[in-house]
């Protein structure tokens, strides 16, 4: 709208500059005024009629005038719609490109924080399974201790009666408290005994030897008989640890 007013002005103006609408003519030389006619009976001439002057020419101009002027207003006006639509598009097209932008960098900061729920929930689902399994090891450790303790408790009963038993009957000789559980025990025990005794008579006779208490005649022959007897009593001892009774036991 504020565009036809524009061009409505700018061709007004024109017109104005074309053709003034007062009667005011540049000032031009005055002739000599013509001899008096003679006197006659003619009417005088009409005066000049300044609204014919340039009428056909001054609208001939107008219009071509009016013409450009509407040509030049029409490019104008196509070039401002085009600019303006130019700038639309390159509007949106900047808005689609920021907005594809950012919707591209939250899905992908979607995407990261999708990949690391993942892999914490594998990491949760791997300690969940190992939980269960070191829960399960537990509860069977529990199990095992629980009887060990029962079994310990019980063996310490056993234990504490026997010690109140012994404690009972007073001091208890050393052949009393040491009881074969069968012979062949009772002659491996005896013969082990016999053994370590002739070892400290053979000890104590190099003793009295060394000191001069005995003569080398006596302690050679202590010393033959001790060996026989020690010799006997181990072959005794190998021959009843290796019976088939003793290896079974």
């Amino acid at each position: 709208m504020s565009a036809l007013i524009f061009y409505a002005i700018l061709l007004f103006t024109h017109i104005g500059n074309q053709d003034p609408p007062v009667y005011a003519k540049p000032a031009e030389a005055a002739p000599d005024p013509p001899p008096m006619p003679a006197q006659t009976s003619q009417p005088p001439p009409p005066p000049p009629s300044y609204d014919t002057v340039g009428t056909t020419h001054g609208f001939a101009a107008a219009a071509s005038s009016l013409q450009s002027i509407f040509k030049v207003g029409q490019k104008i006006a196509t070039g401002s719609k085009q600019s303006d639509r130019l700038t639309a598009a390159e509007l949106r097209a900047q808005v689609t490109q920021k907005l594809r932008m950012r919707v591209q960098a939250v899905l992908e900061e979607k995407r990261e924080k999708a990949q690391e729920s993942m892999k914490d929930q594998v990491n949760l689902e791997h300690g969940r399974k190992e939980l269960i399994q070191k829960m399960d090891r537990l509860k069977s450790m529990k199990s095992v201790l629980s009887e060990n303790i029962e079994h310990a408790t019980a063996q310490n009963d056993k234990l504490r009666q026997y010690i109140e038993e012994i404690e009972g009957k007073g001091e208890t000789s050393i052949d009393d408290a040491i009881i074969p559980v069968d012979v062949a025990s009772g002659q491996i025990l005896n013969l082990m005994s016999e053994n370590h005794c002739i070892e400290d008579a053979i000890y104590h006779l190099d003793r009295a030897l060394n000191n001069g208490t005995i003569a080398i005649d006596e302690h050679l022959k202590e010393v033959r008989k001790l060996s026989r007897k020690q010799f006997l009593s181990r072959a005794h001892f190998k021959k009843i640890t290796t019976a088939p009774a003793i290896n079974s036991f």
